[in-house]
């Protein structure tokens, strides 16, 4: 990468710094281009070089987080004949990282605006829930926990998915419990899948 490249991409990340800040402390629609500008100490034309519009930070703000999330899952090897280890390490490695502050602050965005701007709901679904969930649906049926061979479809594994997120989650978001600590967040993605093994065998 030339000298000229890092600069661009150093302003991109401050650009996308700054954007995160006011997004999360004002929302999307409350948020104008001039904060953002003042914050990094450019100008409007910068912003519209590299993204375009402010709608256009925001989803590279959604794509960028959502990618590295899904980094994590895929760096992460669930390759235990112990289908509920796996599991456990799935899931606390998914919940850790929707705890993030960045990952919180994007959840907060989203929810505030999917209904204004459908777009950018669609955007953060395809770029990180679906793509956990395909992880989480290759783990289950190229597992050897159960007798025959389990075809698993989507609905099954977002009954997995919700259960981890839960109230927990919810709370969180909602600003009523504190970002619950490693040990607390292991504790329950392993409830949540004890249960959910015991009614994977029982159906």
């Amino acid at each position: 990468m030339t000298k000229s490249e890092q600069k661009k991409e150093k302003r991109k990340v401050e650009i996308l710094d700054a954007a995160a800040n006011a997004f999360y402390t004002n929302g999307y629609s409350a948020t104008c281009l001039d904060e953002i500008t003042k914050e990094v100490g450019c100008s409007k034309r910068t912003i519209y070089n590299e993204f375009a519009s402010k709608e256009g930070i925001f989803k590279e703000l959604i794509i960028t987080n959502t990618n590295q999330v899904i980094k994590v899952l895929e760096k992460e090897k669930f390759e235990s004949s112990d289908l509920k280890e796996n599991l456990i390490h799935f899931g606390f490695t998914l919940m850790n990282t929707y705890m993030q502050p960045k990952m919180i602050g994007i959840f907060k965005v989203i929810l505030n605006e999917a209904i204004r701007f459908p777009e950018l709901g669609k955007i953060f679904f395809e770029n990180g829930p679906k793509k956990g969930t395909k992880i989480l649906k290759k783990i289950l049926n190229t597992s050897h926990y159960f007798k025959e061979t389990k075809d698993f479809d989507d609905e099954i594994v977002d009954y997995f998915i919700g259960m981890l997120r839960s109230n927990i989650h919810l709370k969180v978001l909602l600003g009523l419990k504190k970002t619950p600590t490693e040990k607390e967040l292991k504790k329950y993605v392993e409830g949540a899948v004890e249960i959910f093994l015991n009614g994977i065998i029982k159906n």
